[in-house]
């Protein structure tokens, strides 16, 4: 039966560490990861953080990686740092933060750590006089987060990543020399130690067949210790280019590491297009009058009322040829008195207020009926969303129908057993209208949660 009601859905729907190029920590949803010590130190550095400004933020990175990455020592001797450098910096004019800026659908999330100049006091002796000195202190449980990614709709910067393949991880931490002279338990706790993996979630679309399927079924601390000079001490950046082949949304890219509370996780939402649903269609069907005489099934057309109207539920396969954001899909009731005030241009004002509320809510869709015998009603139409779970359709029915006929039965006498041998044939398409639903909430509305779990 499962294998039927597949057949009929388908039939319905055809619609960067020094050690260079990708030698650390190099997984199959890494597609490159290198790591450079820049030539400013990390008193230079600090302030740009401190500010948290994205232009800032651009235009040092700019700084580091131009020129096959200038702004790095000894970038000669990284296998891997200047090829990358220049494959994401081509020109001033041609590079991934233009594009970022240019609102392409790339993302670059930048990580660093809460470091501290520390001063301290250092005592006179019989040979030097008192002096204070700039020190470093590092917090390991501390993680900062600054997204280079703009929304598309509005061109604001936003950490909402849609349908986006192009990532790149960019982590800042103290090079490995300071680690060695003053951290060495927490080494393993560096940034380039850390670890990529993706995280993949189940689609709306395939969430709602397996929801409908069961309708059917059913009816670190802070441093410390010595310190080094914050004028001696340079920062070590890491780069990681995610394999944009393995970005299947939805899903979410974890970073892991061993001073991490928890894995960070960069989440990626999905435009869903296509997904099963579960119907309640009202439309006309022909009454007949059935009755056995002289061995012979008689079907005759009811002759004071030809048609009735009849509800029936269908399994549905729906198309949204203008996608839909599916986790930030809001019910029209929202949706509709949004004013959008981040979206500066008029234009694409009144172009994002007709997505939201016309365009990604209509779909096309088609299906079959809910019953031991699937093809015994066909459906299509169109049906506009109100909330991701609900919607109102209408649309056009064909019905396999007992037509009017004589049929010979020989010597059956029970009408049920002699509708067996009735001839059958699929009506003209005629109106129908009705509500849609998810198939989750049919789930929880038909009681069937429990059984589902089970």
């Amino acid at each position: 039966m499962k294998q039927k009601l597949l057949t009929s859905l388908l039939f319905a729907g055809f619609f960067f560490s020094i050690r260079g190029f990708a030698q650390e920590n190099q997984n199959t949803n890494i597609k490159q990861s290198v790591s450079g010590i820049t030539k400013e130190t990390v008193d230079k550095i600090l302030p740009v953080l401190e500010k948290q400004k994205k232009e800032d933020l651009i235009a040092l990175l700019k700084g580091l990686l131009k020129d096959g990455g200038s702004g790095f020592k000894d970038v000669t001797t990284v296998k891997g740092l200047e090829g990358f450098c220049k494959e994401i910096y081509r020109s001033d004019n041609d590079n991934i933060f233009t594009e970022i800026e240019n609102n392409e659908n790339i993302a670059i999330v930048f990580l660093y750590r809460n470091i501290t100049i520390v001063v301290q006091d250092i005592a006179a002796t019989a040979t030097t006089p008192a002096t204070k000195v700039n020190n470093l202190k590092i917090d390991f449980e501390s993680l900062n987060t600054i997204y280079l990614h703009k929304d598309k709709s509005t061109n604001k910067w936003s950490n909402y990543l849609l349908e986006t393949k192009k990532v790149y991880v960019f982590m800042l931490d103290l090079e490995d020399k300071w680690y060695q002279a003053f951290e060495k338990n927490n080494f393993e706790k560096k940034f380039s130690n850390s670890g990529v993996d993706i995280n993949y979630k189940t689609s709306f679309f395939k969430q709602s067949f397996k929801d409908l399927a069961s309708v059917y079924s059913a009816v670190g601390a802070m441093g410390g210790g010595a310190s080094a000079k914050s004028s001696e001490i340079s920062f070590k950046l890491t780069m990681i280019e995610i394999d944009p082949k393995r970005v299947k949304a939805p899903c979410d890219i974890v970073v892991k590491n061993k001073s991490f509370k928890e894995d960070f996780k960069i989440a990626v939402h999905e435009r869903n297009f296509v997904s099963f649903q579960v119907g309640l269609a009202n439309n006309k069907f022909s009454a007949n009058n059935f009755s056995i005489a002289n061995n012979n099934l008689v079907v005759k057309p009811n002759a004071t009322q030809k048609e009735e109207w009849k509800s029936n539920l269908t399994a549905l396969i729906a198309f949204h040829p203008f996608g839909r954001d599916i986790d930030n899909f809001n019910p029209i009731w929202k949706s509709i008195f949004a004013r959008n005030a981040d979206i500066e241009n008029k234009n694409k004002r009144a172009a994002k207020w007709f997505y939201n509320n016309l365009f990604s809510r209509i779909g096309i869709y088609g299906g079959v009926k809910i019953s031991k015998d699937p093809l015994a009603g066909l459906t299509a139409g169109f049906n506009y969303a109100l909330t991701k779970e609900f919607s109102v359709n209408v649309g056009w029915t064909w019905t396999n129908e007992v037509i009017p006929q004589v049929t010979e039965i020989g010597t059956i006498t029970s009408l049920p057993d002699a509708l067996k041998y009735a001839k059958r044939d699929y009506s003209g398409p005629k109106f129908s209208w009705g509500l849609t639903f998810a198939p989750s909430s049919v789930i929880s509305m038909l009681g069937l949660k429990d059984k589902k779990e089970n």
